[in-house]
């Protein structure tokens, strides 16, 4: 792990690619002359209002029923050379069509755009395709499936309006069948299937690209343009289904979810609609919501995904998956062929320690490794993270990690505020509290805040002073601000569960600064009946825009309760033990970071 590391590759991204692509032009589109002629144009990916483009992803290999042919296209390169196009007419057609529609300049595809025989320039593209298509002013998947029948059509239109579901709300969706009688819901579902057995749900690379696209990203689905569309959902292309992927996404989810609670489907129909469905065309945040993948890091969700599916270079998972996970640091791909005794599941685990991915390390745990690096991966790294009130989302747990990475023989050096317990808050069974709700809307939240915490503070003036006055300054600082900037609403999410929790008479703590400098800080004890000795936390800050800086693409922050070896490292550094998330407040000011080490388990050794 320690020789991995040492490949890392930094600023692997470029900006100055992505201010000069390689697009084609349709300004000679209208031109009905056999072969079309599309010409190259250099582009500012952030210069949105001088070209607007979309950018195409379709699988590279054609399907059985798919012709293959390339020969209506020609492309005229920025040097006036002419050459056939490498990607097959059907899709170039449809990627014409799109453009016309929607009076677009242009069309970024990457099998004729990217630089295929250039490795150095080839990498480079590979580790900034995340924000090509985050930056890209739309993005359009190509499915081949053809919706070839009117109850196709019509199942889709009751799929995305809800209407294929019983019962109304979003509390009841989920957890109701499909309203379909025997016949339909069987003809349906193995509809649903075929459609999500489209290559392009199985590429790597298009998991990638789909993910980082977000809510920019639309799905083409051939229709046979005789039948009736009846819904707005569908766009207006001729020919073409357009549809929001997240959209669709979602709806799948539910569909798939409902199934998994009908009585019609036994085990083994619904292990089979979990395997067809859900590994393919999940949305998380969807799953999350209503109870799945509770215990599990959003790295590792999104591992499990792309392990699942099919890449072509086995070493690009490395990109991809840090394009994906929102990784800074990179391995570099070429060095890592040199060691064939280096493994890519080894590669791909020590690229998401040194991003900050917190490591299981109790001293005691040795278990056997997981066969598979995405089983692995979900066994070693921890992810029993409690979100604070208000940010119980899979997008949070995206930011729970270390900061200032170092993997050394003694485990892995970072640096943060290591807290010592010192106190208890006594709980008191007379004193009455002010109330918390838990649900209300967001003013009436903050001011319920406010009062709870104002309360707090004045009932702890006099046994912890400092601690007091920290909390009152945090109220009346906060109250004034309109927009609170990402870390202020962190802190904000966590005061909240110290409101809630002293509203719910459950225990607090107190904590201070083993480091030197002063600082105090209030944390929720999740065992009253095994407080916590020691707290470790984290932040950092996203090193701005992405047009300017690409080191650090997402906040982190980490609150983690933990026990402290007596013994020093070799360097001297506390040696920590991971036991659990904790919520809770920290106050410091002008003090500096503390280098610590979390300790290789000893299965590790």
């Amino acid at each position: 792990m320690l020789e991995i590391q040492d490949v890392e590759q930094a600023k692997l991204k470029s900006f100055t690619w992505m201010k000069h692509l390689v697009s084609t032009a349709r300004s000679f589109m209208e031109n009905t002359a056999m072969p079309i002629v599309l010409h190259e144009v250099d582009t500012n990916l952030f210069d949105k209002q001088q070209f607007q483009y979309v950018t195409i992803s379709y699988p590279w290999h054609p399907v059985p029923y798919e012709s293959g042919k390339c020969k209506n296209f020609r492309i005229r390169t920025l040097e006036g050379d002419e050459h056939p196009s490498v990607v097959r007419d059907t899709i170039m057609r449809r990627a014409v069509h799109y453009v016309q529609h929607h009076h677009l300049k242009g069309f970024w595809i990457d099998h004729e755009c990217l630089d295929q025989e250039d490795t150095v320039k080839h990498q480079i593209a590979m580790h900034s395709m995340d924000r090509l298509y985050a930056e890209s002013p739309c993005s359009v998947g190509m499915l081949t499936t053809k919706v070839d029948r009117q109850w196709k059509l019509n199942a889709l239109s009751a799929l995305l309006d809800g209407s294929l579901f019983r019962g109304t709300g979003d509390e009841t969706v989920v957890t109701a069948p499909p309203s379909l009688e025997s016949a339909g819901f069987w003809r349906v579902l193995k509809w649903f299937v075929r459609l999500v057995s489209d290559p392009w749900w199985r590429r790597c690379w298009i998991f990638q690209e789909e993910y980082c696209a977000g809510r920019r990203m639309s799905i083409l689905i051939p229709c046979e343009p005789s039948l009736q569309q009846n819904t707005p959902e569908f766009g207006t292309m001729r020919g073409e289904l357009e549809i929001p992927a997240i959209e669709l996404r979602t709806q799948l989810t539910v569909f798939a979810l409902a199934c998994q609670r009908d009585a019609r489907l036994d085990a083994k129909q619904k292990h089979f609609v979990q395997k067809t469905i859900l590994h393919k065309a999940e949305r998380y945040q969807t799953s999350y919501q209503h109870g799945r993948h509770r215990g599990h890091t959003l790295s590792a969700i999104i591992m499990a995904d792309l392990q699942r599916r099919r890449i072509k270079y086995p070493r690009d998972f490395l990109a991809v998956s840090a394009n994906c996970c929102a990784y800074s640091r990179r391995l570099d791909e070429e060095a890592l062929d040199q060691h064939d005794e280096v493994s890519l599941g080894l590669s791909l685990f020590v690229q998401a320690l040194i991003n900050g991915e917190i490591l299981v390390n109790q001293k005691h745990t040795c278990r056997t490794f997981r066969r598979g690096f995405a089983a692995f991966f979900h066994q070693q790294i921890f992810s029993a993270v409690q979100p604070p009130m208000g940010m119980d989302t899979l997008t949070f747990l995206k930011h729970c990690r270390l900061t200032n990475i170092q993997l050394c023989h003694e485990g892995i050096a970072t640096t943060g505020y290591l807290w010592r317990i010192t106190d208890a808050l006594k709980v008191g069974s007379v004193e009455a509290r002010y109330q918390f709700p838990s649900h209300q809307s967001s003013t009436q939240s903050c001011d319920s805040l406010w009062a709870c915490l104002n309360q707090l503070a004045q009932r702890i003036a006099s046994s912890h002073p400092s601690l007091a006055s920290r909390l009152s300054h945090f109220i009346s600082e906060r109250k004034t601000r309109s927009n609170l900037a990402v870390r202020d609403e962190f802190m904000v999410a966590m005061a909240k569960e110290v409101a809630r929790a002293w509203s719910d008479k459950r225990r607090l703590v107190v904590g201070e600064l083993l480091s030197h400098g002063t600082g105090c800080g209030l944390f929720v004890a999740t065992d009253p009946h095994d407080l916590p000795r020691h707290v470790f936390t984290s932040w950092h800050n996203a090193s701005g825009s992405p047009f300017r800086d690409t080191q650090e693409p997402v906040d982190k922050h980490v609150s983690l309760e933990l026990d402290v070896e007596a013994d020093l490292s070799d360097r001297g550094l506390p040696r920590l033990r991971t036991r659990r998330w904790i919520n809770g407040l920290c106050f410091f000011s002008q003090t500096a970071e503390q280098e610590v080490v979390f300790p290789w388990p000893d299965s590790f050794l």
